[in-house]
C-alpha cells in the first residue's frame, strides 16, 4: 500500500510524454533542432563560398597565363621594356655620363641630366596623341604604324647620340631628341594595350607595365657591363630599340589587324 502511494506521488510530480509526437513537440527539443539546422545551413554556405572563391582564383590565374602567352602581349612587353624600361636605366646614368665625359661638376651634370626626365611632362602624352591621330585615319593599323614610326626615330636618335659624345652641345641636342621618342614610345605602347584583349584589358595593361621594370633591370646590367664605354652601350640600346620596334610592329596583330591591313583601311575610307 505504501509503495502504491509512492508511485502515485512520482506520477504527479513528473509529467509523462505519452508518445513520440509529444516528445518532438517539447519546447526545448524544438529550439535545439532549430539551432542545429541553422548551424548546418551556415556551414554549407561557408563551404560553398570557399569552393567558389577557389574556383574564381584558379580561373583568374588561368586567364592571366593565357593572356601573357598571347603574341601581341609579349611584343608589347618587349616594346615597353625598350621604352619605359630604357628610360629608367638612362635616368640612372645620364648625369654620370656628362660628369665623366665632359668633366662637368656633379651639380651641373645633374641639371643637364634632369632635362631628360623633364621632357616627360609632354613627350609621353605626345605618343598617345599620335596614336589617336593615326587611329582616326586608319583605325587599329594606324596605332601600329604610330608605334613603328616612333620606335624607328627612337632607335636612330639613340645611335646618333652614341656618335655625338665627342662634343657636349651635340650630345645635349641628341639627348633631347632621343628622350622625346623614348618617352613617346611608352605612350604609344599604352595606347595599343587596351585593344589587344578588351575583355581583359586590366590584365593586359598590368602585364605590359611589368615589362617596364624588366627592361630597366636588363639595361642596367648592360650599362654595368660596358662601364664608362657609353658609346658602345648607347649604340647597343639604339640597335635593340630599332629591332624591337620594326620587327615587333611588323609581327603585331591586334584584333586580327596588322600593318598589312593599312592599305585596306585606307581604301575603305576612300570608298
Amino acid at each position: 500500500h505504501q509503495a502504491s502511494k509512492t508511485e502515485e506521488a512520482n506520477a504527479i510530480q513528473t509529467p509523462q510524454l505519452e508518445s513520440k509526437t509529444d516528445f518532438e513537440k517539447a519546447p526545448g527539443v524544438t529550439e535545439l533542432e532549430t539551432i542545429s539546422n541553422a548551424d548546418n545551413s551556415q556551414r554549407d554556405t561557408d563551404s560553398l563560398t570557399s569552393v567558389n572563391s577557389t574556383k574564381s582564383a584558379m580561373t583568374s590565374l588561368i586567364i592571366g597565363f593565357k593572356t601573357f602567352c598571347r603574341p601581341a602581349v609579349l611584343i608589347l612587353v618587349v616594346q615597353y621594356a625598350c621604352s619605359f624600361g630604357l628610360e629608367l636605366s638612362v635616368d640612372n646614368i645620364i648625369a654620370a655620363l656628362f660628369h665623366s665625359r665632359f668633366n662637368l661638376s656633379l651639380t651641373v651634370s645633374s641639371y643637364v641630366g634632369s632635362v631628360f626626365g623633364l621632357l616627360n611632362l609632354f613627350s609621353r602624352l605626345s605618343g598617345g596623341l599620335f596614336g589617336d591621330y593615326l587611329y582616326k585615319k586608319f583605325r587599329l593599323p594606324g596605332r601600329i604604324l604610330a608605334q613603328l614610326i616612333i620606335f624607328i626615330c627612337e632607335g636612330c636618335f639613340l645611335i646618333g647620340f652614341s656618335y655625338s659624345l665627342g662634343r657636349m652641345d651635340s650630345s645635349i641636342v641628341m639627348m633631347i631628341c632621343f628622350s622625346l621618342f623614348v618617352q613617346a614610345a611608352a605612350g604609344s605602347t599604352f595606347s595599343l594595350a587596351p585593344f589587344v584583349d578588351p575583355a581583359n584589358s586590366g590584365t593586359v595593361i598590368g602585364i605590359v607595365g611589368a615589362g617596364g621594370s624588366l627592361g630597366g633591370l636588363c639595361f642596367n646590367f648592360l650599362f654595368k657591363a660596358y662601364g664608362t664605354d657609353y658609346h658602345s652601350s648607347f649604340l647597343v640600346l639604339g640597335i635593340v630599340a630599332l629591332v624591337s620596334g620594326v620587327i615587333g610592329s611588323l609581327l603585331l596583330r591586334v584584333q586580327k589587324q596588322s600593318l598589312f591591313h593599312l592599305r585596306r583601311s585606307t581604301e575603305k575610307r576612300n570608298i
